[in-house]
């Protein structure tokens, strides 16, 4: 195994962070730190490799070199950079490669590569829409009006954490554990917007954007789905469903009909 390597066009010269940020290119360095060498590389284009160096021991960076027989390349950004790894089965990037410093706990999801990837539990509500503390996601810690203190999602995840409550209140209305009113409009969540949103859950725990993702082909329509259960719970929830519905069988009817959220523990998740 090994990371991925980064190709800019027409660079000469160490690039600076400050490029490597515009570019967006600093979201693909797991340590923040680079090994790069002038290359000849895809399109007949001369300009530089760049090799990130992984953030944990068990990580290895790729060996920089332009081998079209033996590596996959991607352009990636309309052209303003190129993505390659090297494409034996051994040598392809992994999730040791491409971990960050520090991770946010999850699920694992196996992707298209056969691997497991850890996806962020980032589900901030439960059914009656009380906040719950367990997701993994970081907080900020604030004092309240009354002197207490209060925990809050870190405004670089807000955006984020929001979208996924939005998923968790589709899956509730799919499951019948919440009904809408008459004047109720469902959430509507686009294949575009899943995909978008499955590449950031990957992005927090990996080094990775949507021009990676794509390169490595991690994700399939499935694996998608599974990472945005994974995103809101869907593991532990559907486990408690099931108990209670089994229990349910065991006891004698009362006679009036229940949902299965409605004897849910809203104070836990899992």
């Amino acid at each position: 195994m090994s990371g991925l390597l980064i190709f800019i066009p027409k660079q000469t010269g160490e690039p600076a962070k400050s490029q490597l940020a515009a570019l967006g290119l600093d979201a693909l360095l797991p340590s923040g730190g680079f090994g790069w060498a002038p290359m000849s590389g895809p399109a007949d284009i001369t300009g530089i490799a760049i090799a990130p160096t992984p953030a944990h021991s068990e990580g290895r960076a790729a060996r920089i070199g332009f081998s079209p027989d033996h590596q996959a390349w991607s352009e990636a950004d309309g052209g303003k950079y190129w993505l390659g790894f090297w494409s034996a089965a051994d040598r392809r990037p992994r999730p040791a490669d491409l971990e960050r410093r520090e991770q946010v706990d999850g699920h694992l999801v196996a992707l298209a590569d056969g691997a497991d990837w850890l996806v962020p539990l980032a589900r901030s509500k439960w059914l009656d829409g009380s906040e719950i503390q367990p997701t993994g996601i970081p907080k900020t810690l604030r004092i309240g009006k009354d002197g207490e203190w209060l925990e809050e999602i870190v405004p670089r995840f807000a955006a984020f954490c929001e979208n996924v409550d939005r998923l968790w209140t589709v899956f509730q209305i799919d499951n019948h554990l919440i009904e809408l009113t008459e004047d109720d409009v469902p959430p509507a969540v686009s294949g575009s917007e899943k995909s978008d949103l499955a590449v950031e859950a990957l992005s927090i725990n990996y080094a990775l954007n949507k021009w990676a993702v794509s390169a490595l082909g991690l994700l399939t329509n499935q694996n998608r789905e599974a990472i945005l259960g994974a995103l809101y719970d869907q593991p532990n929830i559907e486990r408690m469903i099931r108990a209670i519905l089994d229990e349910r069988k065991k006891k004698p009817s009362t006679g009036g009909p229940e949902s299965a959220g409605d004897d849910l523990n809203y104070g836990e998740s899992g």
